[in-house]
Formats: structure tokens, sequence, C-alpha cells
């Protein structure tokens, strides 16, 4: 008893005396209780306490010392105790063999217990006969000459202690007055009336008062044995309802196993409460079907989290409580098939397998102990079975993502803690720069006790350990409702759920004893979880298949290959929410996490002290306000070593990679150069327009492509620039205009010497089919479209892409470099700027095919025309040439840009060289050889104007003309030579039978025309000319033939001509030779 105590202890005495009288006898108790407290230098340091003890004693002895003088005696004697009149009719009652008092004239009033046992076991808090004034009689009673059990009877303060089940139970003596109860024959009441041996006028009142209490149908005895046989326990179990056997005790009552047993058997008892729910129960189960759910808790075992000690009971409980609910899984039955893991995760899957390969089959699986939550929530996924675990911390259920830290969570169990704590102090892994969380449920002296130290073989003392746990945080959940009168969804407050708990536990005989000493399985305080964990499964079931009876479906149709079900179930557990004996029910959507409130402590000097609560379903943490006078008048109740609040991780400094400076402005003067030298290009081509070197070249073309140059050259200035020079929000622009210029100058450049290249190869390809030499004029307009076509492609990408997925600047960081300065706790973190899309891959896909194409079919046409030479574009070859190297630089830079895109120096060098040598390649090839040949030629005279031999149209068709007639001339001439060569053939054959021929008569006439003859008859002046050893000359002959046809002809013997006689008609001129086969 402290200080504090003593002095309300002599107050409340000294008050109570001063209600009595300075001669009342009961002084002597009080003073005797008052003795007792001590007083002296050992016991106590309160010289308030001393001093007042003393002084009372002191004063109250020495006026119970003095004599009494004869007015007092004659006062007291005019105020004596009253007793009522009242006659002595009846006998005394007589107690059976079963301990009852039977009165014969009143048979209904069977008590157990004599006012003097009543007393005896502690009743009334020992202050019923106290000394009293009754405001019924006005009268003072004293309890002297009825007992004299001071300690007992007639203590004048009420003490709970000193009842038999150490509880408080009744009302005050003025309640009892108010209400009318007390009667002037009994002042102190219906006891008062129960330890008279005899009875009164007032004794039906009482024994019907007595009755309605204690008898046969007595609502508080009925009451206390209906709490009994609910929680299935013994009958003098005083666990149960202690206040109603304090009060029964009161009435001169004590349950009995008889009366027990009596009330059980009756047949009210059977036919309401035993058969009836029996029989409920039974056509519920007729009716109901089972959804199956598999259970994993850690009960025996040596190691780890023995929890499920006190979580089975406690889930026995919920499922009793839902399968009650008509309303809730409606037709269904909740029904658990369990096994022990023993807090071992080998063990754990070896049950999970059991559990899932035997019949019937699991909807949910409901597990605790962290180790075993891991391994068999990650294996139940493969069988769509969805996992619930109750009294799991483990960090590896959900989804997180580590991080740069200098906080250290431990979570592990304390034989463990206690092997970590010792590595951290000869690590050295604590003090200003670390923070250390550890779970909150261990005891307050986990670490500080050798006998821990020695049964884990810990060899560091105990100083060490303090030392390293020093400062240290431990979270916990809050598993309990904080508002213990709130009642929850099952209809329990959190104290019924405890007294029910407890109730449960005192009926597995290995516990019983220890509840009885308040000594609490493992897992008691984790078995709230458990409970809400099984009304969180029967809420999501029961929305379950609500949605599945939308579908046409039932919870049977679920199965370990029906992912579709397995995935409702987890959606509505995570829309769970309700208010449990746990607390605010919630699940996190992202990580399946319970939401509730966490408690934050802090080690400070060896003792835990609470600086905050974590809510986490507002994601809100709530610091402690200092305790007034400690802290040093922080704002918050943490206290670090290093008097600041240490960095949470290094410090990490951003430095964005800048381009080098020198390769930009080098890059920049080189392109620069290059742009000056096209636009001089560009000049050069105008001033020598005239001439035909340039004409023959197509000029417009190749001004198109020096105009697509100059943009390629630009392109390097915004593709350079970094953060250095252009703001993050300007950034995007700027890179997108570097596109914009590449894409379009590429398309000016390379379009136009494609353009030049696809215009040769048609012009060749179709004179080649006729055979014919290339002359054909090109048409400048022609080379402009194809130009404009490739441009206008360029545009519609890069419109779309700019409007669909337009770029945007990115930053890329990098692996951290050591800050120059090694005391510094700070890291360099490199950041480099792109300029990319959403989807800027399949952009790029697309623009590189298509440019792609463009390359590969450029370079096809140029090696097919690689020995063609047109007058009409005169630098075809050239063109060619720029083309081959325009394909292989490209072909080498694109996809060697991918890979070195993040080395920004060598990204820009790569794609900046490549572009001017590009450039600089095809204005070299294509106009040098023009330069120089003007430089050479200054007055060429090959290149005056010549009308005669203009390429115009005209000249061109006429000349042709005069080609066409020559050769059908060229023809006839070759018809006539073939025919004159064939009579001097036939003539030189023939002139020996010339002769014959001329003498026939009658013989027929001959023309030979074409290798044919035929017969005509010989007319009358025909004249024979001998031929042979004529010496006539070519031209004689030639001359001798205009007009003369010639016959040949043989003469039959009747007159017809020989074979051999030639006739020669001189009768009609002729133009030409004929000879006709007869």
């Amino acid at each position: 008893m402290g200080a504090k105590d003593n002095i309300n202890k002599v107050l409340e005495i000294k008050k109570a005396l001063d209600k009595l009288g300075k001669k009342d006898p009961d002084c002597f108790t009080l003073l005797t209780d008052l003795s007792k407290i001590p007083v002296n230098k050992d016991s106590s340091t309160n010289d308030k306490v001393k001093k007042k003890a003393k002084i009372l004693i002191k004063d109250w002895m020495n006026e119970m010392n003095k004599p009494v003088s004869k007015k007092e005696e004659q006062k007291e004697e005019e105020t004596p105790n009253v007793q009522p009149n009242f006659e002595l009719t009846a006998p005394l009652p007589i107690r059976n063999s079963k301990g009852i008092y039977v009165f014969e004239d009143r048979k209904e009033f069977k008590p157990n217990k004599s006012p003097k046992e009543v007393l005896q076991a502690g009743s009334f808090g020992g202050t019923y006969f106290r000394p009293i004034y009754s405001s019924v009689t006005k009268l003072k009673y004293g309890s002297e000459k009825v007992l004299n059990i001071k300690t007992q009877v007639a203590s004048p303060i009420y003490d709970a202690s000193k009842n038999k089940y150490k509880v408080k139970c009744g009302g005050s003596l003025e309640m009892w007055e108010e209400s009318g109860w007390i009667k002037e024959q009994d002042p102190y009441g219906w006891f008062q009336w129960y330890c008279r041996t005899s009875f009164s006028p007032d004794d039906d009142r009482q024994i019907d008062r007595w009755s309605k209490c204690c008898g046969e149908k007595g609502r508080w005895k009925n009451n206390l044995i209906t709490k009994i046989y609910k929680a299935a326990v013994k009958y003098d179990n005083a666990v149960v309802s202690p206040v109603i056997r304090q009060v029964l005790l009161h009435w001169g009552y004590e349950l009995t196993e008889e009366d027990y047993k009596k009330r059980v058997k009756t047949d009210q008892m059977k036919s309401v409460y035993f058969i009836f729910h029996l029989y409920l129960i039974h056509l519920h189960a007729s009716i109901k079907k089972d959804i199956n759910l598999a259970g994993i808790f850690p009960i025996d075992g040596i190691e780890g989290w023995q929890g499920g000690r006190a979580c089975l009971p406690a889930v026995e409980m919920a499922l009793k409580d839902v399968n009650e609910i008509n309303s809730l899984l409606p037709g269904y039955n909740l029904k658990l098939y369990m096994d022990d893991s023993e807090c071992d995760s080998g063990k754990g899957a070896a049950v999970l397998y059991d559990l899932l390969y035997n019949k019937p089959q699991k909807v949910i699986l409901l597990a605790g102990c962290s180790t075993v939550c891991t391994t068999v929530a990650e294996a139940a996924k493969m069988w769509n079975l969805v996992t619930i675990c109750y009294g799991a911390s483990s960090p590896a259920l959900s989804n997180r993502q580590g991080s740069d830290a200098r906080i250290i969570v431990g979570l592990f169990y304390a034989k463990a803690a206690r092997r970590v704590l010792c590595e951290i102090y000869k690590q050295k892994l604590f003090g200003p720069k670390y923070v250390w969380f550890y779970i909150g449920w261990y005891e307050d002296d986990w670490f500080m006790k050798q006998k821990y130290l020695d049964e884990d073989n810990i060899n560091c003392t105990i100083i060490q350990m303090a030392e390293a746990a020093e400062g240290h945080f431990s979270t916990e959940s809050l598993m309990k409702n904080q508002d213990t009168s709130l009642k929850t969804i099952s209809g329990n407050t959190v104290a019924d759920f405890e007294y029910k708990l407890n109730l449960k536990l005192m009926q597995i005989a290995k516990y019983e004893r220890d509840v009885k000493y308040g000594i609490m399985p493992e897992g008691y305080l984790e078995a709230p979880l458990a409970y809400d964990a099984v009304w969180a499964i029967a809420l999501a079931l029961n929305q379950t298949m609500e949605r599945l009876a939308q579908q046409g479906k039932t919870i049977e149709d679920y199965n370990y290959d029906n992912n579709k079900i397995a995935k409702i179930i987890l959606e509505e557990i995570a829309d769970v929410k309700f208010t449990g004996i746990s607390g605010e029910v919630a699940f996190s959507e992202k990580t399946g996490d319970r939401i509730a409130w966490t408690k934050v402590e802090q080690l400070q000097k060896g003792k835990y002290e609470v600086v905050g609560f974590y809510d986490q379903k507002t994601d809100n943490l709530t610091w402690l306000i200092p305790k007034y006078g400690m802290y040093g008048g922080r704002t918050d109740r943490v206290i670090w070593s290093s008097k600041k609040i240490p960095q949470d991780r290094t410090i990490v400094k951003m430095k964005l990679m800048k381009l080098n400076l020198y390769l930009y402005i080098s890059m920049i003067a080189v392109s620069t150069f290059g742009i000056i030298f096209a636009i001089s290009l560009i000049i050069f081509n105008f001033k020598y327009s005239h001439r035909r070197i340039i004409q023959h070249s197509h000029p417009s073309c190749n001004n198109l492509m020096l105009v697509g140059v100059i943009f390629c050259l630009l392109a390097t200035i915004p593709i350079g620039l970094d953060g250095r020079y252009v703001s993050p929000k300007l950034f995007p622009l700027a890179c997108g205009s570097g596109t914009w210029l590449l894409t379009l100058g590429f398309s000016l450049a390379y379009g136009a010497m494609f353009s030049k290249i696809w215009r040769v190869h048609r012009l060749t390809a179709k004179h080649k089919d006729l055979g014919e030499t290339i002359k054909t004029v090109v048409i400048p307009w022609k080379l402009w479209a194809a130009v404009g076509f490739l441009m206008l492609i360029d545009l519609i990408i890069l419109t779309v892409w700019s409007i669909v997925d337009p770029l945007q600047r990115e930053v890329r960081n990098f692996s951290p470099l050591p800050s120059p300065n090694p005391e510094e706790d700070v890291v360099i973190q490199p950041q480099l700027e792109h300029c990319k899309s959403k989807h800027h891959h399949v952009w790029l896909g697309i623009m590189y095919t298509y440019k792609g194409l463009q390359l590969i079919l450029g370079l096809f046409l140029s090696y097919e025309i690689r020995s063609v030479k047109v007058k009409q574009i005169n630098d075809t070859r050239l063109v060619g040439m720029s083309i081959y190297n325009v394909v292989v630089l490209c072909m080498i830079t694109a996809p060697v840009t991918l890979v070195i895109g993040d080395q920004q120096n060598a990204s820009f060098a790569f794609v900046s060289l490549a572009n001017v040598f590009c450039c600089f390649l095809s204005m070299a090839l294509i106009f040098v050889p023009k330069i120089h040949f003007i430089h050479q030629h200054a007055h060429d005279p090959r290149e005056k104007e010549d009308d005669e031999k203009k390429n115009t149209a005209e000249q061109e068709l006429k000349y042709k003309n005069i080609l066409k007639e020559n050769e059908d001339l060229q023809k006839k001439i070759a018809d006539r030579d073939q025919k004159i060569n064939c009579l001097r053939k036939r003539i030189t054959e023939k002139k020996s039978e010339q002769e014959a021929a001329a003498k026939a008569v009658g013989a027929s006439a001959i023309t030979a025309n074409n290798n044919s003859c035929r017969l005509r008859p010989l007319a009358s002046n025909v004249k024979l000319i001998d031929t042979s050893g004529s010496s006539v000359s070519e031209l004689d002959r030639q001359e001798s033939l205009k007009g003369i046809t010639v016959y040949r002809g043989i003469m039959p013997t009747d007159g017809r001509p020989a074979p051999s006689a030639l006739v020669v008609s001189t009768d009609e001129p002729v133009e030409s030779l004929s000879l006709t086969r007869y």
C-alpha cells in the first residue's frame, strides 16, 4: 500500500468514526484497522500519514479510556437498540440430508445456507450488521448484541474482497429503503428476517421474494444455470457469473449439483432449449449444404508462433455465429477442415497438400504464422485458392518495393530477435545512422533477462543487448476494437467475445487451470483477428453467391481449375468492410493487407513508450504530444541519439548529364560551314544555268537536294540541346523540331537524287524494250512530283505522330556515383534527358521501315543503271555514288544509335558525323565535277548555240521520218537487184535453147515470173533471136529488156514449142520483166 492509499484509508476511517459516536463499541474495530496501517519509518516516508494516524489513534484511545458520565449513560439508555415485538409461533426448521432447510408450513422455502454459513462464506462485503440508522423506523441499530463478527459482519466499509466470489453486488441500504422493500420489523432487510429463528407476519412477502430469486422458478437461479449450461462447464465453476452466485448466497442459497442437473433435465429445458435446439440443428443440416474451408493453424511445435492455440477456438466461435444467421449464406454452412502446421513452412506445405488432395474440395484457405502463410499463399494460387492469413505480418505477403534506406525492419520471433540483436551489437549496426523496427508483440523484457540469453546460447551481455536495442521502434496492430461497448457485426461486444472465448478455453483441459489464473494461451491477443477473418470470408462468399446467381451459377461450380470464380471471391474479399471485434475490417486493394490502426512504441532508457499511432485507412501517422516536463521541448515523444532526426536514407543529388560543349560547338561549326557551302552551290546553279552541263543535270532537282542538305545540317542544333539551354517545358518542342528537320531534310535531299535515278531507270527500261536509243526529253515536273510524294508521306507520319503520341521529356536514372566528399552521406544520381513518346519504338519502326525501303530501292536502281549514260541527265553515275554512300551510312547509324542511346556524347557525335558525311559527300560528288568543268572550260565551242543541231521535238520527229523513208527505199532497191540477178541467171542457163525454140512452130509462149511458168499460144509476129555467141554488154542487155516479154517453153512434137526455145515478143512494151511457168 502506497502513501497515498494510506492517507485515503485514514480519512475514510475518520469519517466512519465521526458518524458513530465517541463511545460506540465498534470504534474499537475501526481503531484496530487503523492501527494496522504502516506508519513507521521503514514502511512509509510520508510524514503526514504518520502524524495523522498517530494523533488519531492517541486521541481516540484517550477518549475511550475516559469514564462514562451519568448523563451519557442515561442518554445511551434512552436510545437503546430497538427490537420489534412479535410472537414465536412456528417450530424451528429442520435440515435434511441434502443440506436443505425444511419449514413445515413453508415447503416452497428451501434455503441451503444458514445465516451463519452465509456470513462465514463471505457476504455483503462484511457490512450487513454494521451500526445503521433506519429511515423507516427512525431508530439506530447496533450489531453488538446480535453478532460480534467485527471484520466480516459489522464493518462500516464495504470490502468486496471479503465476499466469497470477490465481487461487489447488491444496492445500498438507502436504495432499498427508497424502493419500499424495507419494513419496520427488519430494518436491515431480508437477511435480518432470515436470521430470526421463527417466522413473523412478514413471512409471505419475504418468502415470495426469495422464491423469485432462488426458488424453482427463481430468475437469478435459472439465469445462472442457463449460463453454466451454455458455457458447458461444471456447476461450481466460479468463472461463470460470480456476481449472480454472490447474490444467491446473500439470499441463503448456493447452487448444488443436484439442483443444476434437475433443472437441466426438466421437460421445459428439454423441449424449449435442448431438444428444440437439436431439432433446428438437424433441420438446418438436412437442408443446408457445406462450404468447406481449409485451415492451417500453428498449435504445437517448439519454434515460431503457436498462436493457433487461442485462434482456433475463436475461429470455431465465429463459424458457429455465422452459421446461426440464416440470412447470411442462405442454404449453406461454413465447415472447417484443419490441421497443425507447428509454424513450420515445410510442415505447412505438407499439410496444404493433404488438405487439397483429400475430399471434400475447399473454397478458401485460412492460415496463421507468417512463415507458413508466405509458403502456402504462393502454393495455393496454383490451385486458384484464395488465402486469408489472420496472424501474418511478413512483408513477402504483399507487393513491396525496396529502397535505399537506413531504416531496418526486423520481422522475426523473439528467439531469433535476440540473436539478431547480439549480432547488431557486434557489427555496430546501431547508433545515430540506423533506425531499427521490431515486431511489437514481444514481452517488454524480451532481451533483458539472463535466462533468455542462456537458453538461446547468446554470447552478449544484457548491457550490450540493451545498448544495441536502445532507441529502436516497435509496431503492433491494435487487435481489439477500442470501443469496448460497441456491438460488432456478430452482435457481440469486445467484452462478450472475451467472456465467451475464456469459457471456450476453459473447456480445454490443458488450458483450464491457466485461464483461471489469468494465464492465456499463445495467440490470445490475435484471436480477434482470427474471429473476424471468418466473418470476412462469410461476407465475401455471400456477395460471391449473389454475383454467381446473376450468371446462372452457384458456389458449388467452384473447383481448383475455375479461376473465374476464384477471381470473384478475391474481388469480394477486397471489398469487405465491417466493424469487427478487432476493429474496422477492410483490406487494401493493392496489397491485400488488413487496414488497421498500428501503435508505434520506442525503447527509451530501457522502457517502451508509446510515441504515435498510424491509421492505414487514411494513411495518417499521428505523433503523440510530449509529456509535460519531458523530451526537452520537442514536438513529439521520439528521442534520437544524435539529438536530431537521422537521415532515413542516403541523400541523393540529381546531376543532369550534359553534352560536351566542345563537341557541340564543333559539330555546329561544321554544320554551319556545310549550310554556307550548300547556299553557295544554289547560287552557282543559278549563275551558270545557261551552261549545258548545268542544264543537263536538272538544276531544279539539285536545288531541292541542297535545300534538304540545309535542313539536315540545321537539325544538328536542336538534336544537341539539353537542360542546360532549354527548360523542361520547352524541351519536347526543341527535340521535336530536330526530328522534323532531319526527316524532311532527308526526304528533300535523298528524294531529289532518288527521283533522278528512278526517271533514268524508267527511260532505260522503256527504250530497251523498243530497241531504241535514249533521246527522250526529261520533263522536270515529273521529278518534282516524285520528291513531293515522298515529302507528303513524311508530313502525314510526323503530323499523326505529333497529334496522337507527342514527344515528351523523359529522364532516365543511371547507377549512383559516390560523392567526391567521403564525409558527406551523399551519392550522385546521374540523369539523362531523352525525347520520347509513349509508343516511341512503334513510331521509329514505322519511320525506319519506310526510309529503309526507300534506301534499298534507291540502291537497287543505282545498281541497275550503273553503266547507262543519258545525255539529258548527265550526272546519273555521280548521283548513284551519292546514294551508295547515304545508304551505307544510314544502315550503320540507325542501329548503332539505338544501342548507344544512353551515351550522350557518343550518340550525338555518331548522328552528327553521319549527317555531315552524307551531306558533304553528296554535295561534293554531284557539284565538284561541274565546278571543275566550268572552271576548265570557260568558253567551250561545243556548247555554242547551233540552230541546226538543236534537239527540239520537231527536229527529232523529222529526223525519225527521214530515217524511215531511207529504210523503205533501201528495201525497194534490194528487191530490184534480186529480180535482175534472177533474170541474168536464167538467160545464161537457157541460151542454148533459143535456137530450138525459134524453129518450133506453134510453140507455146512462156513467161517467166517468180520461178513459175504458164503456156500460151505463140503470136505470128515473133522473131527468133539467136543469142549464142553474142557479146552484148550488161548495159545493152538492160536497155534491150525494156518493152520485151520473154517466153519460155518446150516445143512438143504436135507443133508446140520445144523446151529449149526462148520466145521474145516485141508487140507489147513492158516496164518490168516477169517469168511465168506453165
